[in-house]
Protein backbone atom coordinates (compact mmCIF):
# COMPACT_ATOMS: atom_id res chain seq x y z
CA UNK A 1 0.00 0.00 0.00
CA UNK A 2 3.18 2.42 0.04
CA UNK A 3 2.64 3.17 3.48
CA UNK A 4 5.97 4.88 5.01
CA UNK A 5 7.84 2.01 7.60
CA UNK A 6 7.13 4.20 10.29
CA UNK A 7 3.46 3.15 9.97
CA UNK A 8 4.66 -1.10 9.94
CA UNK A 9 4.03 -2.97 13.04
CA UNK A 10 5.74 -6.32 13.10
CA UNK A 11 3.84 -8.43 15.16
CA UNK A 12 7.14 -10.04 17.05
CA UNK A 13 6.60 -5.62 17.95
CA UNK A 14 3.38 -6.03 19.16
CA UNK A 15 4.11 -9.11 20.99
CA UNK A 16 7.04 -7.36 22.64
CA UNK A 17 4.51 -4.22 22.77
CA UNK A 18 1.89 -6.04 24.94
CA UNK A 19 4.67 -7.71 27.24
CA UNK A 20 5.89 -4.57 28.33
CA UNK A 21 2.33 -3.32 29.34
CA UNK A 22 2.58 -6.25 32.33
CA UNK A 23 5.39 -4.78 34.03
CA UNK A 24 4.18 -3.35 37.05
CA UNK A 25 7.21 -1.42 37.73
CA UNK A 26 6.54 2.13 35.96
CA UNK A 27 10.15 2.86 35.74
CA UNK A 28 11.11 -0.11 34.28
CA UNK A 29 7.84 0.03 32.01
CA UNK A 30 9.01 3.93 31.35
CA UNK A 31 12.45 2.85 30.07
CA UNK A 32 11.26 -0.35 27.85
CA UNK A 33 8.81 1.98 26.25
CA UNK A 34 11.38 4.83 25.53
CA UNK A 35 13.17 2.16 24.25
CA UNK A 36 11.10 1.26 21.24
CA UNK A 37 8.98 4.10 20.68
CA UNK A 38 10.58 5.00 17.33
CA UNK A 39 8.95 1.74 15.91
CA UNK A 40 5.12 2.68 17.57
CA UNK A 41 5.56 6.16 16.10
CA UNK A 42 1.90 6.62 14.70
CA UNK A 43 0.59 4.02 17.06
CA UNK A 44 -1.74 5.92 19.20
CA UNK A 45 -2.18 3.57 22.31
CA UNK A 46 1.95 3.34 22.59
CA UNK A 47 1.43 6.44 23.33
CA UNK A 48 -0.90 6.23 26.52
CA UNK A 49 0.70 3.63 27.72
CA UNK A 50 4.49 6.01 27.74
CA UNK A 51 2.80 9.07 29.40
CA UNK A 52 0.85 7.10 31.69
CA UNK A 53 4.04 5.04 32.99
CA UNK A 54 5.82 8.41 32.99
CA UNK A 55 2.70 10.10 34.98
CA UNK A 56 2.78 7.54 37.58
CA UNK A 57 6.46 8.05 38.52
CA UNK A 58 6.12 11.55 38.47
CA UNK A 59 2.73 10.73 41.27
CA UNK A 60 4.53 8.47 43.17
CA UNK A 61 7.73 10.52 43.66
CA UNK A 62 5.80 13.68 43.69
CA UNK A 63 5.73 14.14 47.98
CA UNK A 64 9.31 13.06 47.92
CA UNK A 65 12.21 15.73 48.82
CA UNK A 66 13.89 14.53 45.53
CA UNK A 67 10.53 15.65 43.83
CA UNK A 68 12.57 18.28 41.39
CA UNK A 69 14.19 14.89 40.11
CA UNK A 70 11.21 13.62 38.52
CA UNK A 71 9.55 16.42 37.64
CA UNK A 72 10.92 15.58 34.20
CA UNK A 73 8.72 12.79 33.83
CA UNK A 74 5.57 15.43 34.48
CA UNK A 75 6.85 16.60 31.02
CA UNK A 76 7.33 13.20 29.74
CA UNK A 77 3.81 12.38 30.79
CA UNK A 78 2.38 15.54 28.77
CA UNK A 79 3.91 15.44 25.82
CA UNK A 80 3.14 12.00 25.46
CA UNK A 81 -0.72 12.05 26.31
CA UNK A 82 -0.74 15.11 23.74
CA UNK A 83 0.70 13.03 21.30
CA UNK A 84 -1.83 10.60 21.92
CA UNK A 85 -4.50 13.12 21.37
CA UNK A 86 -3.13 14.65 18.31
CA UNK A 87 -3.34 11.37 16.69
CA UNK A 88 -6.72 10.41 17.44
CA UNK A 89 -8.04 13.97 16.97
CA UNK A 90 -10.04 12.27 13.90
CA UNK A 91 -11.84 9.53 16.21
CA UNK A 92 -14.10 8.03 14.76
CA UNK A 93 -15.14 6.02 17.88
CA UNK A 94 -18.24 7.51 19.64
CA UNK A 95 -16.42 5.86 22.89
CA UNK A 96 -12.91 5.46 23.81
CA UNK A 97 -12.01 4.90 26.97
CA UNK A 98 -8.41 5.00 26.35
CA UNK A 99 -9.60 8.46 25.15
CA UNK A 100 -11.62 9.19 27.93
CA UNK A 101 -8.65 8.27 30.36
CA UNK A 102 -5.98 9.82 28.56
CA UNK A 103 -7.83 12.78 29.06
CA UNK A 104 -8.25 12.97 32.59
CA UNK A 105 -4.69 12.00 32.67
CA UNK A 106 -3.62 15.05 31.68
CA UNK A 107 -5.80 17.30 33.05
CA UNK A 108 -4.50 15.99 36.53
CA UNK A 109 -0.61 17.44 35.31
CA UNK A 110 -1.90 20.84 34.02
CA UNK A 111 -2.63 23.79 35.83
CA UNK A 112 -4.66 25.74 32.87
CA UNK A 113 -7.94 26.40 33.58
CA UNK A 114 -9.44 26.40 29.96
CA UNK A 115 -7.39 23.64 29.06
CA UNK A 116 -8.38 21.68 31.47
CA UNK A 117 -12.28 22.28 30.97
CA UNK A 118 -11.52 21.68 27.01
CA UNK A 119 -9.84 18.34 28.48
CA UNK A 120 -12.70 17.58 30.46
CA UNK A 121 -15.20 17.66 27.81
CA UNK A 122 -13.45 15.52 25.65
CA UNK A 123 -13.33 12.71 28.14
CA UNK A 124 -17.04 12.75 29.27
CA UNK A 125 -17.30 12.82 25.29
CA UNK A 126 -15.49 9.54 24.74
CA UNK A 127 -16.78 8.05 28.19
CA UNK A 128 -20.13 7.07 27.09
CA UNK A 129 -21.91 4.97 29.02
CA UNK A 130 -18.93 4.12 31.51
CA UNK A 131 -20.79 5.78 34.30
CA UNK A 132 -16.97 5.55 36.74
CA UNK A 133 -15.22 7.53 34.80
CA UNK A 134 -18.41 10.09 34.14
CA UNK A 135 -18.25 9.98 38.15
CA UNK A 136 -14.54 11.43 37.84
CA UNK A 137 -15.56 14.08 35.32
CA UNK A 138 -17.85 15.10 37.80
CA UNK A 139 -15.57 15.66 40.05
CA UNK A 140 -12.95 17.23 38.65
CA UNK A 141 -15.56 20.17 36.96
CA UNK A 142 -16.15 20.54 40.69
CA UNK A 143 -12.44 20.91 41.20
CA UNK A 144 -12.23 23.69 39.10
CA UNK A 145 -15.42 25.72 39.78
CA UNK A 146 -17.91 24.09 37.00
CA UNK A 147 -20.85 23.52 38.97
CA UNK A 148 -23.18 23.82 36.42
CA UNK A 149 -21.55 20.88 34.31
CA UNK A 150 -20.84 18.78 37.47
CA UNK A 151 -24.36 19.00 38.15
CA UNK A 152 -25.90 18.15 35.02
CA UNK A 153 -23.40 14.89 35.26
CA UNK A 154 -24.73 14.17 38.91
CA UNK A 155 -27.92 14.14 38.23
CA UNK A 156 -27.81 11.83 35.02
CA UNK A 157 -25.78 9.55 38.22
CA UNK A 158 -28.27 9.94 40.02
CA UNK A 159 -30.82 8.93 37.51
CA UNK A 160 -28.93 6.18 36.49
CA UNK A 161 -29.06 4.93 40.00
CA UNK A 162 -25.08 4.91 40.31
CA UNK A 163 -23.48 5.70 44.00
CA UNK A 164 -26.67 6.93 44.70
CA UNK A 165 -26.09 7.56 48.37
CA UNK A 166 -22.80 9.59 47.43
CA UNK A 167 -24.38 11.53 44.42
CA UNK A 168 -27.60 12.33 45.75
CA UNK A 169 -26.34 14.00 48.69
CA UNK A 170 -23.59 15.37 46.37
CA UNK A 171 -26.30 16.87 44.67
CA UNK A 172 -28.35 18.28 47.08
CA UNK A 173 -25.53 19.85 49.04
CA UNK A 174 -24.76 21.90 45.39
CA UNK A 175 -28.25 23.03 44.49
CA UNK A 176 -28.83 24.19 48.16
CA UNK A 177 -25.44 26.11 47.92
CA UNK A 178 -26.28 27.16 44.55
CA UNK A 179 -29.98 28.57 45.87
CA UNK A 180 -28.58 30.40 49.02
CA UNK A 181 -25.75 32.54 47.20
CA UNK A 182 -28.22 32.67 44.56
CA UNK A 183 -26.28 31.79 41.61
CA UNK A 184 -28.97 29.81 39.94
CA UNK A 185 -32.64 30.63 40.00
CA UNK A 186 -33.59 27.43 38.69
CA UNK A 187 -31.96 25.70 42.04
CA UNK A 188 -34.68 25.50 44.05
CA UNK A 189 -37.04 24.16 41.06
CA UNK A 190 -34.01 21.70 40.35
CA UNK A 191 -34.14 20.21 43.93
CA UNK A 192 -37.83 20.16 44.31
CA UNK A 193 -38.19 18.21 41.22
CA UNK A 194 -35.21 15.33 42.37
CA UNK A 195 -36.47 15.27 46.51
CA UNK A 196 -40.23 15.65 46.12
CA UNK A 197 -40.86 12.33 44.08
Amino acid sequence: YNFPDKFRITENQITQFNKILMDTNSARKFERLEYIKDKFEAYPPFWYYLGNAASNIYRKHNKDEDSEEYSSYRLEAINAFKKYLGLTKHNILREDPLAASCSLELFDLIDDIEEKTRLLDHACKYAGNSLDVLQICAMSYLEIGNIEKACDIIRMLVNEGYNSSLNCRLLSKLYVDQYSRALSDDSKLEYKQKYDT
